[in-house]
């Protein structure tokens, strides 16, 4: 037998399930191709799969509760909804479970596989995987927002913990492989493993709600005060404050000098600087008294305009107030109006003013100027379209296409819309052009009305654009910024309700499979672009070619039912399951590819299948960074996903063998040689990661935020973050195969 067959053949009976035929008197190289090929194509698998499960863990948290308010009056009592699942529970448990149910599954199944003795693939898949989300995932995340964006961590209390966890995990791994019980794991310390997990989404919890906190500030309160500081740093060098400041300190410098200090009372403000929530009513302001305080001294304190108007945002205030003696402090109060209109944060100031005959008495401090601003608390919401497309009777007279408000209904506000001719033409086909809707305060939909001439003539179906732009009132254009409206012909109607799916949807994703019905599903598999021709690109025609397979298998053999049945539990369970057998072969997949090319399983694993199974997490968190206002579901949900890959990932296996072998009398052995170092490795390179995201968060140099800011501080922090994954990938590689220990 040559070397070359001995060699296929020691690579031909490595998997759990695979190979299924004895190919191994086939050439490495065909062999390796096409294993290549089967561990792309899984990966794209358990992609479509992970996106119905992630789909099943939506509708679930998305769950209500009603709860009826008690009314003191005649009339019926309230009824709200609120929802069941925490936030930060759901991201840890079943969100967490969702992302890392591929690496999970593949360390189970390669323990019990192989023995219920220790592998490189699967804990080497979870390190590798960690590395990817935290340092590459991150990387892009900072430069996917457009020039001048920024987004912050909102809840930042719940980001250090599972920052904190996300490297503890490993660390944890190296107590236990390395200093505690060196190559093996005591069932005491796989439990402990474990029971990590609990412990980190009640700690997350608790800091969710503030438990930790002294002052228990809301997170929305703690980040309206630190855009705040950030606006007053810019308003220190409003003109308006300017001119007031130099005029007021022109009088002090008349009346009051250093070495008068104990001659006369100093008055002043405590603070020179505050910032208010617009519904907060009336506020305090602490006035001040030093120098002398034995005699009584009076002054005036009155509101000046800046960008807030009085009898608009505020309250005029023009006060005489008096120090009797031995009174170092005053407080007066000012009166905040609150509206329901947005408006950008807006400041005026308090002015202290000593008149010409208490002026031998008293004199004014260096704070006799206060800047307020008022920080606006409305939320005029978001304007979009209700769906994507509207499909009309050319007889119908007018189309009615709804424009929704969400996120928000406070205030008035406007946007413009204008119609686009694609197929039909305004004029001939509908009377377009351009219009204004108003949405009054508290109005969540309108119309926009658009006349549909009606020629009598039998013809194909027609469609034309709507578009809505340029918001105002505070509003902002949400993504569904276009609809598209298809006439159809009379006579033909009830066929072409027939033959579409509820009308043209322009960014219908390739990958989409799941539905709340069967039918639905059906539809989603069979038709490119969700059965929108007209709009398909190629690259839809492209992936429905390649997912067809996936999407027809999995509808036909009925193993993933749709989110409707019971309450999205059913769709979990099964394409777990269904992650669960996929994940299988491309753990055999991986193992026999690298050992055709020449691979160990702990490289295979930190690039190929870590890469393979994170890359859908790549894209989410990318979409997330875009498109939200923060940055937690970004890179804030990869810190406590990481954790869970561990405590849930090795800790569930690891209890699994523990308790197998300790039934035998043995110890479960665990080699900590390439893991150790590949973990040892992540955590430097983890908590250089953590550090670069707290500088940028306080560093004006990087915009103050997580992600985003001036661009070429975004592409410093992508190429440092890049670099960081390299580097692990080569040291782990090279350690790997010897090169140094």
């Amino acid at each position: 037998m040559s070397e070359g067959t001995l060699y296929n053949y020691t690579c031909s009976d490595k998997g759990l399930l695979l190979p299924i035929i004895n190919e191994y008197t086939w050439s490495r190289e065909a062999r390796a191709f096409l294993y290549l090929i089967g561990l792309l194509y899984c990966f794209l698998g358990v992609a479509i799969i992970a996106d119905i499960f992630m789909c099943a863990i939506e509708k679930i948290t998305s769950k209500t509760r009603k709860i009826v308010l008690s009314s003191t009056t005649e009339t019926e009592p309230e009824i709200i909804e609120v929802r069941i699942w925490n936030d930060t529970v759901a991201n840890l448990t079943l969100m967490a479970l969702g992302s890392s149910a591929p690496e999970i599954l593949l360390s189970i199944i390669e323990i019990v596989g192989n023995g219920f003795k220790a592998g490189d693939l699967g804990p080497g898949t979870i390190v590798g995987s960690a590395a990817f989300n935290l340092l590459a995932i991150s990387a892009v995340c900072v430069v996917a927002l457009p020039h001048g964006e920024t987004r912050r961590i909102k809840s930042i209390n719940v980001f250090a913990t599972t920052s904190f966890f996300s490297v503890f995990a490993y660390i944890w791994l190296l107590i236990i492989l390395v200093a505690v019980t060196p190559n093996e794991v005591e069932l005491w310390e796989a439990l402990v493993t474990l029971f990590f997990f609990p412990g980190l989404v009640a700690l997350a919890f608790l800091a969710d709600k503030n438990f930790f906190m002294g002052k228990k500030k809301s997170q929305k309160k703690q980040f309206e005060l630190q855009s705040a500081i950030d606006a007053l740093r810019a308003l220190r060098h409003n003109q308006v404050y300017q001119t007031i400041l130099e005029s007021e300190q022109g009088k002090q410098l008349k009346t009051v000098t250093p070495h008068e200090d104990k001659s006369v009372a100093v008055i002043e403000f405590n603070a020179a600087t505050c910032a208010v929530v617009e519904n907060v009513g009336r506020i305090a302001i602490s006035i001040r008294r030093r120098g002398k305080i034995s005699n009584q001294v009076s002054c005036r304190v009155e509101t000046i305009d800046g960008t807030a108007t009085a009898g608009e945002d505020y309250v005029p205030l023009k006060q005489i107030i008096t120090f009797q003696p031995n009174e170092e402090e005053k407080k007066v109060f000012v009166e905040i109006i609150n509206d329901n209109q947005w408006e950008p944060d807006e400041t005026f100031f308090l002015k202290l003013v000593v008149s010409e005959e208490d002026r031998k008495e008293a004199a004014l401090g260096r704070t006799c100027i206060m800047e307020i601003t008022i920080l606006n608390d409305d939320e005029p919401g978001i304007l979009l379209f209700k769906r994507r497309g509207i499909l009309v009777k050319e007889n119908a007279g007018n189309a009615l296409i709804p424009v929704i408000r969400k996120q928000g209904a406070d205030g008035i506000v406007t946007v413009r819309w204008r119609t686009i001719d694609e197929t039909a033409l305004n004029g001939r086909d509908y009377i377009g052009g351009e219009g204004e809707l108003r949405f009054e305060h508290g109005e969540v939909e309108k119309f926009i009305e658009v006349p549909i001439i009606d020629d009598f003539n039998a013809e194909k179906d027609e469609h034309f654009e709507v578009e809505i732009f340029e918001a105002k009132g505070g509003a902002v254009i949400g993504q569904v910024n276009r609809v598209t409206v298809t006439i159809t012909n009379d006579d033909d109607f009830n066929t072409i309700m027939d033959r579409l799916m509820m009308l043209t949807n322009v960014n219908v994703d390739s990958l989409k499979l799941h539905s709340e019905s069967w039918v639905g599903q059906l539809k989603d598999a069979m038709n490119v672009n969700g059965g929108d021709l007209e709009n398909a690109t190629r690259v839809d025609y492209v992936m429905h070619f390649l997912t067809f397979g996936w999407k027809v298998c999995a509808l036909f053999l009925s193993f993933v039912p749709p989110t409707s049945l019971v309450g999205g539990w059913a769709t979990f369970f099964f394409s777990l399951g269904m992650i669960g057998i996929l994940t299988a072969i491309v753990g055999d997949l991986a193992s026999i590819f690298g050992c055709l090319v020449g691979l160990k399983n702990t490289v295979t694993a930190i690039t190929f299948v870590a890469l393979g199974t994170s890359l859908p997490d790549l894209f989410a968190s990318k979409a997330a960074a875009q498109q939200e206002k923060y940055a937690d579901n970004a890179i804030g949900n990869v810190t406590g996903s990481n954790s869970v890959n561990v405590f849930l990932g090795l800790g569930l296996p690891w209890v699994i063998a523990a308790i197998y072998w300790a039934a035998k009398g043995k110890v479960f052995d665990v080699p900590s040689g390439s893991l150790s170092f590949s973990v040892g490795i992540y955590s430097a390179t983890a908590m250089a990661c953590i550090v670069l995201l707290m500088v940028r968060r306080y560093s004006s140099f990087f915009g103050r935020a997580e992600l985003g800011g001036p661009i070429n501080a975004s592409r410093a922090s992508f190429a440092f973050l890049l670099f960081l994954w390299f580097l692990y990938i080569l040291l782990s590689s090279l350690h790997a195969y010897g090169y140094f220990n």
